[in-house]
């Protein structure tokens, strides 16, 4: 068995942030563990199965580490650590629902992907000593330097992530079908990325006359599709990070987001993001306005330059391996990037 065993529920990228991170981190020593392997349905049985596996191959090698990306895992924690394994949680999310699992099946060490996330850990009663903040790298190439000035569309918004829930889009697409009406013009919103929510925003988008929604599906270089797009709006109810933000911001788009804690730890500083409330309409209306009167800035080449030298001096990815490193010589005294 590798020295370092990652448990996700699904390391496939096209789920979103986390396995996109996973999938950073793989290499010859790390071994990787997920509830679709077995090809069980049922997460119990699953889980159960792969505690026995790990007691059998415990028998020969075990891991010197392992870090847990999904709660599913969390019980595994038990088993680890009574394996005298370093058990590590990867808080990638701001968790909302079942935070009491933390307290229950604790960990040896906490990454967390944020300020925020590391916060709300610590007032879920975990030892604060025990957490670390490891930002989410950018990987995405900087937008190029355009040789003449482009003329931008305010009525040309976009989104990126996972159709779920609470990622927010049905309540953006609501937003947005009271500012067309309020502005009697049309607002091509483009989303890319896929998941559940893509029938009832179909069913939605046939109220709203004056939005024209477009779902892309997934791509693995979605900024690719909404070159023309000059907004992106991010209306999460929680994030634990913020991985598009900082990838939009490297592409010098404008910036609506919901104002979550790791979101304006991300955007707060950033002279073209603007913060909205997702259940306030007033609010969207002001962010709005805000981003139809910074379309100029997107041909400033200085104000692109310091938005894209932020993000590589703060988020890159040398730092990121360089961090995680320094966490992997402290439990298991060797490093792997």
């Amino acid at each position: 068995m590798a020295k370092v065993l990652h448990c996700i529920n699904d390391d496939s990228v096209a789920r979103g942030g986390a396995q996109k991170i996973l999938n950073l981190l793989k290499c010859d020593d790390v071994k990787v563990i997920t509830l679709k392997q077995f090809g069980v349905s049922n997460k119990i049985v699953t889980l159960s199965m792969q505690i026995f596996y790990y007691l059998i191959t415990s028998l020969f090698s075990k891991a010197d580490c392992v870090f847990i990306h999904s709660r599913c895992y969390l019980p595994l924690s038990i088993v680890f650590r009574m394996f005298g394994v370093h058990t590590v949680f990867y808080t990638h999310a701001h968790y909302r629902k079942h935070r009491w699992l933390f307290k229950l099946f604790e960990c040896n060490s906490y990454i967390a992907v944020s300020k925020a996330v590391a916060d709300s850990l610590v007032l879920d009663g975990v030892d604060e000593e025990s957490v670390i903040v490891i930002s989410n790298p950018n990987v995405m190439s900087l937008v190029e330097k355009k040789s003449e000035a482009k003329h931008y569309s305010i009525n040309n918004v976009a989104s990126i992530g996972s159709l779920k829930s609470w990622k927010g889009f049905d309540l953006a697409l609501s937003l947005l079908g009271v500012l067309s009406d309020d502005r009697g013009e049309v607002i091509n919103y483009s989303i890319v990325g896929e998941g559940p929510l893509r029938e009832k925003l179909e069913s939605l988008s046939f109220d709203l006359g004056l939005v024209n929604l477009s779902l892309l599906g997934y791509c693995e270089s979605p900024f690719a599709l909404i070159e023309d797009d000059p907004i992106v709006i991010i209306p999460s109810l929680e994030e634990g990070f913020g991985l598009v933000a900082i990838e939009a911001i490297s592409q010098n788009k404008i910036l609506l987001y919901s104002n979550v804690p790791a979101l304006k730890e991300v955007c707060g500083d950033d002279p073209l993001s603007f913060s909205f409330d997702v259940k306030d309409i007033e609010s969207f209306k002001g962010a709005f306005s805000l981003a139809e009167r910074s379309l100029s800035k997107l041909n400033s080449n200085s104000i692109r330059d310091n938005r894209q030298n932020r993000i590589l001096n703060e988020f890159g990815i040398g730092g990121f391996y360089m961090k995680h490193n320094k966490f992997l010589k402290q439990v298991i005294h060797d490093e792997l990037y």
